[in-house]
């Protein structure tokens, strides 16, 4: 682990962080980001057998990182067989869209719920440092990346304001 990735303090982001560059998408981030650790909060586990744990857990990080709804997911992932793929979907024999209801997806999740948004904000975050595509249709990364340049201009007119006042107080 690089020394970058110590300021996400989530595993899941850490990991993330470890992958992605510039190039990394959603294909490549779910072949190599390790959940398996994550399968203890799985509040389902008898529904391992017709939708596992790690294809499941994938597509809520997914929507929560692109910021996207969890009701249409199934026609998303018809739609781009390599993204169901990579989760660990079989294209051909995606689970039926009831699988994928919000409340659904929620409840299994429940007590991963925190991973997953602290998660998702850390990957849209690596993202835009790295120039990666991950998170770039969400609002909320054109919202994150306006208020860093508004609280950018704020410290720079507040330690300019203050520095004058620092040089006026000498010089007097």
């Amino acid at each position: 682990m690089t020394d970058d990735t110590n300021q996400y303090h989530n595993s899941l982001a850490e990991n993330a962080a470890d992958i992605i560059d510039e190039e990394t998408d959603w294909v490549e981030l779910a072949q190599e980001l390790d959940v398996s650790r994550y399968q203890y909060g799985d509040s389902h586990p008898e529904w391992t057998t017709g939708t596992p744990f790690r294809p499941m857990f994938l597509s809520h990080l997914w929507t929560e990182v692109e910021d996207e709804p969890l009701g249409g997911l199934r026609t998303r992932l018809s739609d781009d067989p390599e993204l169901a793929a990579a989760f660990g979907f079989d294209p051909a024999d995606l689970p039926s869209p009831a699988t994928f209801r919000p409340c659904r997806v929620e409840d299994r999740f429940e007590t991963l719920e925190h991973t997953v948004t602290r998660g998702a904000e850390a990957i849209r975050d690596v993202a835009i440092e790295r120039g990666s595509p991950l998170g770039v249709n969400s609002l909320s990364v054109v919202q994150t990346v306006l208020m860093r340049m508004t609280q950018s201009r704020r410290t720079e007119r507040f330690s300019g304001s203050f520095g004058r006042k620092v040089v006026t107080y000498w010089m007097s």
